[in-house]
């Protein structure tokens, strides 16, 4: 009904931190002119001339004579202003093409210039043997106009690298891999999203410090190496690739918190949830997964859980031991069983199971003063609906082609309600009293059900429909076949 979408990067990893922290307080700027090699003012003043600087937000001293290049707009210099260790540049405005003199800064420590626009290849950088951060993104509202172009670099004898970043472009071929010997191997964050990258995706062994590897939004095909050996994974995304095969095992990760993989074609989930204490979101909706919802009694931290548009089946997982639930989407699988307790989840915003073989009763939606989106059609349910009066933020509200019987709850109190469809089920009685005004007609339904026949331009209104009972009236039994009967 409503797209909830969470993307966020966790934070940058400590070592990272302490060592942009030090970098700072001892590589800055030099106050008095000092000669950097010629090397080394050749290639900015290659990049100045390449990258339109008449367009640039900031281009203080650019181009001015030797012994001023620590003093332009951007240029990080060693403390006595010897050597050229940086070139930083966030959302400046620089655009054009990276000189092919890049490759040749072996002194280059940080080339970072995220939030640009680039055109053309990125030049080898196995040169750069002291290179810690290389980050070069596209504005992303124009990164269909602008891009870097042609296959990733490799990292082979990058053995300082940190930081890798070039998201948002329009970079093709395969994912270089990562060698184990003379290889990046103090590498942290790994990110090529958003590009045309194909092929398979290479084995980590050779990088074993990776705390955040995003390669999210490519073409990429096969199997997932294994994860299991990056103790300090934070982050995994590879959401919209074309990859298959079992999820790898993420059991053990101590401190992962985010883990992606929606829009792919796995093809099972994971066995086990355990030793994942801090883990916060997991994402592998819309796959081809079989296999059934493991135990969430180990993730504490857990509050998205996206499983939905898949084949699983078994039950729905009791949610008492993730008591910060905020987003848990189960739709369209094949689950059956009964629906775990959600009442007193004083976050919980979005509950979808929507579309599966559920029985039982709707449980207690008491003390739930975020949710916003309450989800459960098509599914087999039966017995009443119970009050929603514990939900004074509730958006939208779909508990329609069940088997619900009793009356329709009161929703005049509901003064956000957006969406209310409660049809195609058995309910009886009166129409309940409603907020004038505020929901949608492609959202509301109350009929076909047995409900009185009563006129409201109310009712009227929120369903598109005059007047509103005229599909209560006479219906056949058929209405509540949900496909699943036997046979006869």
């Amino acid at each position: 009904m409503i797209p909830i979408r969470l993307s966020h990067r966790p934070a940058r990893p400590p070592s990272l931190a302490r060592w942009l922290l030090a970098l700072a307080l001892t590589a800055v700027p030099a106050i008095a002119p000092a000669a950097v090699p010629a090397s080394e003012r050749a290639f900015l003043l290659d990049f100045h001339a390449s990258m339109h600087p008449e367009y640039w937000f900031e281009s203080n001293n650019w181009g001015g004579p030797a012994g001023t290049e620590c003093t332009w707009y951007g240029v990080i210099c060693d403390g006595a202003g010897d050597h050229v260790l940086g070139l930083e540049m966030v959302r400046n405005n620089v655009w054009g093409t990276l000189p092919a003199s890049l490759s040749g800064q072996s002194q280059l420590k940080i080339f970072r210039l995220p939030l640009n626009f680039f055109e053309g290849p990125i030049p080898p950088l196995d040169a750069l043997v002291n290179l810690v951060i290389f980050e070069a993104t596209q504005q992303v509202n124009t990164a269909e106009q602008y891009g870097l172009t042609g296959p990733l670099p490799s990292l082979a004898g990058l053995t300082q690298l940190r930081r890798f970043n070039v998201n948002h472009n329009h970079l093709e071929g395969t994912i270089p891999p990562f060698p184990t010997e003379n290889g990046p191997s103090a590498l942290e964050e790994y990110v090529v999203a958003a590009n045309r990258l194909s092929g398979s995706v290479p084995a980590l062994d050779g990088v074993p410090k990776l705390a955040l590897i995003d390669i999210s939004a490519n073409g990429l095909s096969g199997a997932l190496p294994s994860l299991t050996h990056l103790s300090d994974l934070a982050f995994f995304g590879a959401n919209g690739n074309q990859l298959s095969g079992p999820l790898p095992p993420i059991a053990g990760l101590t401190r992962l918190r985010e883990f992606y993989a929606r829009n792919n074609q796995f093809d099972r989930i994971h066995a086990t949830f355990s030793g994942l204490p801090v883990l916060e979101i997991y994402d592998v909706a819309s796959n081809r997964m079989e296999g059934q919802i493991a135990a969430l009694d180990q993730v504490p931290r857990l509050r998205a859980f996206y499983v939905n548009d898949n084949a699983l089946n078994g039950s729905l997982p009791e949610l008492g031991g993730t008591p910060e639930m905020t987003y848990f989407d189960a739709s369209n699988n094949r689950l059956s069983g009964r629906l775990p307790e959600i009442a007193g989840f004083a976050g919980m915003t979005v509950f979808h199971a929507a579309g599966n073989q559920l029985s039982g009763g709707i449980p207690s939606l008491a003390e739930l003063p975020a949710m916003h989106s309450f989800d459960v059609s098509h599914n087999r349910l039966s017995g009443p609906i119970p009050v929603l009066n514990g939900m004074p933020r509730l958006g939208w509200f779909k508990v329609n082609d069940n088997h619900l019987s009793g009356i329709a709850p009161r929703v005049a109190t509901l003064h956000m309600l957006l969406g209310y469809d409660i049809s195609a089920n058995r309910l009886t009685g009166p129409a309940p009293a409603i907020v004038p005004g505020g929901m949608r007609p492609d959202a509301t339904a109350l009929c076909p059900n047995h409900l009185d026949p009563a006129p409201s331009t109310q009712w009227d209104q929120a369903t598109g429909e005059t007047p509103w009972y005229q599909a209560c009236t006479a219906f056949p039994e058929s209405i509540w076949s949900d496909g699943f009967e036997p046979a006869p």
